[in-house]
């Protein structure tokens, strides 16, 4: 694997725009659901799609652990605050669902486009798995936050 920068430049980027539209007591009070909606479960998700199922594999990164660069894990912190953040908005099953599909397009695009410059190569894998992989995933997100919306424990005060 070469060394690239790029997907540390993905998490700053995404980091900053976390600043910039969540408030800033709410980036403390999703960090936790960040670190381990976003960093786990995409580090697990790597593990397994790159060594396990060989789904695809990365050509550059700066870190690399198990053969998936930190930096794709970590970029998923500040994404998952965001659509968490920005969950609570979508007051009806409609919105939700469209909220779900925003996301899960916004990552295949992203995603998608990280293959076609070469960054990542699809191995036993599509972009058409992506979109699905990803529409699964915000799902998952979506529902705890759902249930959990009403115990308070991701947006306490």
């Amino acid at each position: 694997m070469s060394i690239s920068l790029i997907w540390i430049y993905l998490f700053a980027g995404l980091t900053i725009l976390l600043f910039l539209i969540v408030p800033r007591k709410q980036v403390m009070k999703l960090l936790p659901f960040g670190f381990i909606a976003g960093f786990g479960l995409a580090f697990i998700l790597q593990y397994f799609a790159v060594n396990i199922f060989r789904w695809w594999k990365f050509n550059y990164a700066l870190v690399d652990v198990l053969n998936a660069p930190v930096g794709v894990s970590l970029s998923w912190v500040p994404a998952v605050m965001i659509f968490a953040y920005f969950w609570q908005e979508a007051d009806s099953k409609l919105k939700q669902l469209i909220y779900i599909i925003i996301f899960s397009l916004g990552t295949t695009i992203v995603e998608y486009s990280f293959v076609i410059l070469d960054y990542r190569q699809y191995i036993n894998w599509n972009v058409y798995l992506t979109f699905i992989l990803a529409f699964i995933i915000h799902s998952i997100l979506a529902a705890y936050l759902y249930l959990n919306t009403e115990k308070n424990i991701v947006y306490s005060s």
